[in-house]
């Protein structure tokens, strides 16, 4: 019995151990991540550590928050607002999508790209809503899409809220795949002469089929909030 117990506490301790080693390497990654973002912006380790704590919650890790603020500083962002700002989105779309709010936010980068400067992100609300809620889609892929149609889109000055439109009406309305869509908006947006009515004659697409989804996408601006909260709810 004696043995037993002494073989118990020696598996406690080792585990105790282990925990603090884990513990301490995290500690040792958050300081040096705090350290990297203080050196790339006019602000203190105290006053990093203090803009991470303050965005810190159930659902959102220290590790993360500086991450995401390191992603909004390489980007131009300067103030603290603007970069708590800047996390706070993305953690809250991850919250609502389920995925990787720093992978998110390096997707979201290639927005400038097609005329959505960092830290307005907010304005997609309504794309981002309207992709989880009608669209098989996901964000992340939709955001990658952005990011290899933005040249075509751009020479055609294209929004994002208007090509999410027309990847979920070639959806709901054509039958196709997200990825088809994706593909097929890419080739019409490459071989169109005439612009976007062109774009939506090769996709076989009218506007009163666009318009269902461009009210839906008005009345979708509230749905990452909505699944964010109902995310934080079960972790709190």
């Amino acid at each position: 019995s004696i043995l037993k117990n002494r073989k118990a506490i020696g598996v406690g301790i080792l585990a105790m151990g282990a925990g603090i080693e884990a513990l301490a390497q995290k500690q040792a990654g958050l300081t040096e991540s705090t350290r990297k973002l203080a050196n790339a912006t006019q602000f203190s380790e105290g006053e990093i550590r203090t803009m991470a704590t303050s965005l810190s919650n159930a659902t959102f890790p220290l590790d993360e928050a500086l991450g995401l603020m390191e992603l909004g500083a390489q980007q131009g962002l300067e103030s603290a607002e603007a970069l708590k700002e800047y996390a706070n989105f993305w953690d809250t779309v991850g919250d609502a999508t389920g995925q990787s709010s720093e992978a998110l936010a390096k997707s979201g980068a290639a927005l400038a790209a097609v005329g959505v400067e960092v830290g307005k992100e907010g304005e997609l609300l309504g794309a981002f809503g309207l992709i989880t809620q009608e669209s098989t889609s996901t964000v992340q892929e939709f955001l990658d899409g952005i990011s290899k149609l933005a040249p075509e889109m751009s020479a055609m000055g294209l929004s994002v809220d208007e090509a999410a439109v027309i990847m979920t009406a070639m959806e709901r309305e054509l039958g196709l795949t997200a990825r088809t869509a994706r593909t097929e908006f890419k080739e019409a947006l490459e071989q169109s002469e005439t612009g976007l009515s062109g774009v939506l004659e090769q996709l076989g697409l009218s506007e009163s089929q666009l318009a269902t989804y461009r009210t839906k996408l008005e009345e979708s601006t509230g749905v990452i909030q909505d699944n964010a909260d109902a995310h934080a709810s079960t972790k709190t």
